[in-house]
């Protein structure tokens, strides 16, 4: 059985479906496994390494997807990238339904499966296979990252010979596992963070990482440097949360990342991966933030990948077993 995977195509896309350390792991499971040539060299990792473990590396796309039996995309991949599968192929990746309109009739005609895993469901025995929980959890760590960049002044407590600097103050809005993330890492790196979520259950974990739950964020609006939102229901247009009247509380500076921008965002005028200046704050839209660490998304990635495979591999038939009576399977299974 030979597995496949390509260089992305999609614009400012650094990460790649398997690294060489995986390749390896699948290959001695019995897997064949075929790449695009330059595919993982946006995230640190040179075709020699893949060839190094027995990864066959393939001229162009075209020579790795009409060979392959099953295809690991990172992204969902146009029609003309599907059309050049074969037969009883299988397509697992972040998988959008509204772009599978152009590829239904092929699909269908030539019964090929598309396996969505960012429409896993939230069961204990599918986490490792969860790939919207492993990229949003670098996702929520590299947004503060992101805001102190723009920034105009340090995130932690400074006290020095010339004077002291105070701490940053962060509300994170939305405690999933972003939002979790988020919160830790501000509070690792100085700041004083403050979370909120309509959830009040989730205040003990909040707490537990170092934030102080609020149960209306509007009371600190006037005193916070950085607002990170991360409220984005899979599959639906995230709520609009930080709305013109919202930013028009806010201090001098204040910046803002909205990690739900590609689903509409959580902020009024915030636009995927784009910066927006408004009169009093920065705007900054990155639903993939794990993007700008592209060896650590693509290693959770890629164990996405494999754990999801050994899952429904058949080691001694060495098949694919599809169970359709399957919960997660009947979750994530792309319909006609």
């Amino acid at each position: 059985m030979i597995i496949g995977f390509i260089r992305e195509r999609m614009k400012n896309e650094t990460r790649v479906g398997l690294t060489p350390q995986v390749a390896d792991r699948l290959i001695k499971a019995g897997f064949m496994v075929k790449m695009e040539q330059n595919a993982g060299i946006k995230s640190c990792f040179r075709n020699s390494e893949y060839a190094s473990v027995g990864v066959e590396v393939e001229a162009t796309a075209e020579d790795v997807l009409k060979k392959s039996d099953v295809w690991l995309a990172v992204n969902a991949p146009e029609a003309k990238e599907v059309n050049l599968l074969k037969h009883n192929a299988v397509i697992i990746g972040n998988l959008q339904n509204r772009q599978w309109k152009k590829c239904a009739s092929y699909m269908k005609t030539h019964n090929i499966i598309g396996l969505a895993l960012n429409q896993m469901p939230r069961l204990s025995r599918a986490q490792g296979f969860d790939i919207l929980s492993s990229q949003n959890n670098l996702s929520g760590y590299q947004a503060v990252f992101k805001a102190a960049q723009f920034l105009p002044f340090t995130l932690p407590l400074m006290i020095t010979s010339a004077g002291t600097l105070a701490p940053a103050k962060v509300l994170v809005i939305g405690v999933g596992v972003a939002g979790l993330q988020a919160i830790s890492t501000a509070k690792r790196l100085g700041a004083k963070v403050y979370a909120y979520d309509v959830n009040e259950e989730v205040k003990e974990q909040a707490e537990s990482v170092g934030a102080k739950f609020i149960d209306n964020f509007r009371d600190i609006l006037s005193e916070v440097n950085v607002i990170i939102t991360a409220v984005a229901p899979a599959m639906a247009e995230a709520p609009k949360i930080i709305t013109k009247e919202v930013l028009d509380l806010l201090p001098n500076r204040c910046v803002l990342i909205d990690l739900a921008s590609a689903q509409g965002g959580n902020v009024e005028n915030s636009a995927e991966q784009k910066i927006t200046r408004c009169q009093n704050c920065i705007i900054y839209g990155d639903s993939a933030l794990a993007r700008e660490i592209p060896q650590s998304a693509s290693t959770l990635l890629a164990n996405n990948f494999y754990n999801f495979l050994m899952y429904i591999y058949d080691q001694e038939k060495k098949v694919l077993n599809l169970d359709m009576t399957d919960e997660i399977i009947q979750a994530i299974k792309l319909k006609e």
